[in-house]
């Protein structure tokens, strides 16, 4: 069990590791949050989502990926404002399949409030691929990994 000192550490530990400065690495800083995302209290996920979601602005494709995942981590720790900030950064990304393969993390560990927003997008998603073969591809991936969380009205309204 840790103590609020000891993850205060860790969390600085982590966000150093994201921005690769001190000699700690990214890589490391994913696989630690992994372990003891669920045990940070509201300050330190608020510092921790701001460094991922700083990086995820980033123009590095290979490091989006890795600060997207990352916030996979948290997301079940994530408030309305949060999750809407992350679904507006990635709506904002070229590479789509990127993007849906990244809800799908987030929608995986959604709770049902969050899940309902992930099904809002889906919907808006689809309504604008434009018969857009590699967007729909995307989505089906998406439906599948979050299937067997929707209620009957969400499945309903897809």
């Amino acid at each position: 069990k840790w103590n609020d000192k000891q993850l205060n550490i860790a969390v600085q530990c982590l966000i150093d590791g994201f921005q690769n400065i001190n000699g700690y690495d990214n890589y490391i800083s994913r696989d630690l949050l992994e372990g003891i995302a669920m045990k940070l209290n509201e300050t330190q996920t608020d510092s921790v989502f701001m460094c991922l979601i700083n990086g995820l602005k980033g123009n590095n494709e290979k490091n989006r990926k890795l600060y997207a995942e990352s916030i996979g981590y948290v997301s079940m720790k994530l408030n309305k404002k949060q999750l809407n900030d992350v679904f507006k950064c990635l709506n904002g990304q070229l590479d789509r399949i990127f993007s849906a393969f990244i809800h799908g993390i987030i929608a995986a560990k959604a709770s049902e409030k969050q899940l309902e927003e992930v099904v809002n997008t889906l919907i808006f998603v689809s309504k604008h691929s434009n018969n857009d073969k590699d967007k729909d591809r995307s989505l089906m991936r998406l439906l599948e990994l979050i299937s067997t969380k929707l209620n009957d009205k969400q499945l309903y309204l897809l």
